[in-house]
């Protein structure tokens, strides 16, 4: 669920339930709400299901919950990236069931598919950043007890055996208990120009608008090799590395929603037709006067450009 501002000012909610909103009571008393309140959501649009042993639904979410956001905060990987990795797969299977032994202790029987199915993830969530995820790129304390806890007490109390669990717990409060900050991430852009035109790519994913081509440096990876493979991977152009001049280093903690990002910019003169990839999806050239919205701080990027490199060459004598 995400909330945004719309053009007229009013706050709107983006929703997006999968499969839907389930909904049931804890005790007989309950029961008289469940009704009304499903009512209440269909009215909403929102899709609502009833049902008889919310108990097991709520362990269902935790086994969920604790196989996945755990990790993501350690491994900055999405949902999809997690469940493709056959060692952390096998953490995962770990966890799951570590989970599903302290619902059986609860008295809560799982279905014995339960970890299968989680570990089975829905392609709708591929590209799926958990909540700790956002909440560490976002640099706030993420919810840790809140998921953990319910395993770990059990674990600690000698009631079930649970060490994957235990062992991620711990080096998640001794990464973000006290000290949460995570340092700022690292990208590479290229400011790419064939004469008077500027070549930008439109994003895939939010933040969404046009932009320079770039992305994160991996891991073992200089700036100048992550700009050339990120810029071919999103246009289709190959740049050599020698051939990038360095424009500057922006940094300011706010010029990227999703987290401080601090981004190498070098700049290049290139040719031929773009064809988009990877994170874009389009591609095409613009008069570098005459530029569409721009994303991050993408026109403060192309200013400092027009002002220092394309008023220097105008100043220069031709050879």
């Amino acid at each position: 669920m995400r909330s945004a501002l719309s053009s007229e000012g009013l706050n709107t909610v983006s929703y997006m339930s999968y499969p839907a909103v389930i909904i049931g009571a804890a005790f007989d008393g309950g029961k008289r709400h469940e009704i009304p309140l499903n009512t209440l959501f269909a009215s909403a649009g929102i899709d609502c299901r009833i049902t008889g042993d919310i108990r097991a639904k709520q362990w269902e979410k935790l086994v969920w919950n604790i196989t996945f956001n755990p990790l993501s905060a350690l491994t900055f990987a999405t949902c999809g990236e997690m469940a493709a990795s056959p060692r952390l797969s096998r953490v995962m299977r770990a966890v799951a069931g570590e989970a599903v032994s302290a619902a059986a202790f609860c008295g809560v029987n799982l279905r014995k598919e339960t970890v299968d199915k989680v570990l089975n993830l829905d392609p709708v969530f591929s590209d799926f950043k958990t909540s700790t995820l956002q909440d560490v790129e976002r640099n706030r304390k993420p919810e840790i007890d809140a998921i953990m806890l319910p395993v770990v007490k059990l674990a600690r109390e000698k009631k079930i055996s649970a060490p994957f669990t235990e062992c991620l717990y711990e080096m998640l409060k001794y990464r973000h208990e006290k000290w949460y900050h995570t340092f700022p991430r690292l990208a590479a852009d290229v400011l790419a120009v064939d004469g008077d035109e500027l070549l930008l790519i439109e994003r895939k994913y939010p933040p969404l608008g046009w932009a320079l081509p770039g992305g994160m440096v991996d891991r073992g990876e200089s700036v100048e090799t992550a700009a050339a493979r990120e810029f071919f991977e999103e246009t289709g152009i190959k740049v050599e590395e020698k051939d990038l001049t360095l424009l500057g280093v922006y940094s300011d903690p706010s010029r990227d929603e999703r987290g401080h990002t601090v981004s190498v910019i070098f700049y290049t003169s290139v040719s031929g037709k773009p064809n988009a990839g990877d994170d874009a999806e389009n591609a095409r050239y613009f008069p570098i006067d005459d530029l569409p919205l721009l994303a991050f701080d993408h026109k403060k990027v192309v200013g400092d450009y027009i002002s220092k490199v394309r008023a220097l060459s105008a100043r220069l004598p031709y050879k």
